[in-house]
């Protein structure tokens, strides 16, 4: 004998899920990204770092940054340099031109990102330091029987004290082009990227 069971439904309440708040630390954030995939726009399409390249960028980056240039101005004023078709003279050119102009635009980045990074960590130093002073508190609260129940919120204290690490791109937003997001002083940082 075969018994027909109906599967349990979760009645209508009529009521919609509510959507997900967003902070107005979120939106901050998410408008300057936005802005900034944008105005990124305007620069040449950047390459993401890779370790087939790493090693070979590294090797020819001891040069002298004069050096580059002062081989493209005597290859321009000398016509038989100028058969050997592997230089690509005007190729060279444009490139030395972007390196001498987007340089500075590095640098004003690099600056503004380490400052982020040390106010970023100051805030996670501002905000640990009164988790344990909160957390020693409601144990030294919890001492007394009258409070007894605070004993069990110490202890969920500490279980996220210990709890581990999330790895560093949890919740990162990618970066535009899918680059790597690489980790510096313990916070996540999202590469400059091209579009």
């Amino acid at each position: 004998m075969t018994v027909e069971t109906t599967p349990a439904t979760t009645p209508d309440t009529g009521f919609a899920d509510p959507p997900a708040t967003v902070t107005a630390a979120q939106q901050m954030a998410k408008d300057f990204i936005d802005g900034f995939r944008e105005l990124s726009k305007k620069l040449p399409k950047f390459e993401s770092p890779h370790p087939t390249t790493v090693v070979s960028q590294r090797g020819r980056l001891n040069m002298p940054p004069a050096f580059a240039k002062a081989v493209a101005d005597q290859v321009a004023m000398s016509p038989e340099l100028q058969v050997f078709t592997a230089y690509d003279l005007e190729g060279t050119q444009s490139d030395i031109q972007q390196v001498d102009a987007l340089t500075p635009v590095a640098d004003e980045m690099r600056n503004y990102m380490k400052a982020m990074l040390f106010s970023l960590n100051g805030k996670r130093v501002k905000v640990n330091n009164a988790g344990l002073r909160m957390y020693a508190f409601a144990r030294a609260m919890a001492r007394d029987p009258q409070y007894a129940h605070i004993g069990a919120v110490a202890d969920t204290i500490n279980e996220a004290r210990r709890r581990k690490k999330r790895p560093a791109t949890a919740g990162a937003p990618p970066s535009q082009n899918g680059g790597v997001v690489e980790q510096k002083g313990g916070a996540t940082t999202t590469a400059a990227t091209s579009h």
